[in-house]
């Protein structure tokens, strides 16, 4: 096997160990300081492919409320309530 194809399996590897270690920890820190909104942003932590944006959502994860993990993560917050329905106030005629 040519050396340069051996060399850059091995970097290969190496990267793909360092994205895996990024995302667990990752993980890992938003379970145990935001446990009620992990399950929201696991899938994009999931997902990343890029270490050093794993690196700074630890970085703000471990900052921000739990309130603020979906902009953190760049998500939209789904939960939002659509306002209410039904007539408009209109002002009193005093």
């Amino acid at each position: 096997m040519n050396q340069r194809v051996l060399e850059r399996a091995l970097d290969i590897r190496a990267k793909e160990g360092r994205l895996a270690q990024s995302r667990f920890l990752c993980a890992a820190l938003v379970k145990r300081r935001h446990p009620r909104a992990a399950a929201r942003v696991l899938p994009a932590i999931a997902a990343c492919t890029d270490i050093v944006r794993l690196q700074m959502w630890m970085l703000e994860a471990n900052e921000v409320p739990s309130a603020e993990l979906d902009r953190v993560f760049g998500r939209s917050n789904r939960r939002r309530a659509a306002p209410p329905a039904g007539r408009a106030r209109r002002p009193s005629a005093r």
